[in-house]
């Protein structure tokens, strides 16, 4: 897609603003593989135990998760998975695994996981399946995207899925 700036002295002026800028349409700008995160299923009623509120955590826990978001975001949500700082469980966790409930206001379809922020400190959610992405959601008239992560819990304890300890 092309812009117009026409002939004039503004143009001239604008034109001259955005030169050294980078667009999107730039053969080296990632602006589309970047992935995104979605807090609208972030589930209150676990969030005081076994999952928390951002009130409950500490100024550096809240700093480090910003500084995470920051890190996380530059990037896709494949290139997390294969990093090994995203793990994709599939269905929800079966009761003697997790510490949580599943809940009911988030779609069967949805690929949980979570996002590894340092320490026991987890960010629990899901994805969606790949094979949905960019396909039209017909109630809302929105494509899908399979890049992005929709926060459901802060675990800050390591309970959404508990591992064998070492």
């Amino acid at each position: 897609m092309s812009i117009k700036f026409g002939r004039g002295r503004k143009a001239k002026a604008r034109l001259s603003e955005i030169e050294n800028r980078v667009s999107i349409d730039s053969e080296n700008n990632n602006l589309a593989s970047r992935m995104k995160f979605n807090f609208s299923y972030f589930d209150q009623d676990q969030a005081n135990g076994p999952g928390q509120n951002f009130e409950d955590w500490s100024e550096k826990q809240k700093n480090d998760f910003y500084q995470k978001l920051i890190e996380f975001s530059q990037k896709s949500i494949e290139e997390w998975k294969r990093d090994g700082n995203l793990k994709i469980y599939g269905n929800f966790p079966k009761p003697d695994k997790t510490d949580f409930k599943e809940p009911q206001h988030t779609p069967f379809e949805a690929q949980w996981g979570r996002f590894r922020l340092g320490g026991k400190l987890r960010l629990a959610g899901f994805v969606l399946d790949g094979e949905r992405d960019n396909t039209l959601q017909e109630g809302s008239r929105f494509r899908f995207c399979s890049n992005t992560f929709y926060v459901v819990f802060l675990d800050e304890n390591h309970v959404f899925y508990k591992s064998k300890q070492r």
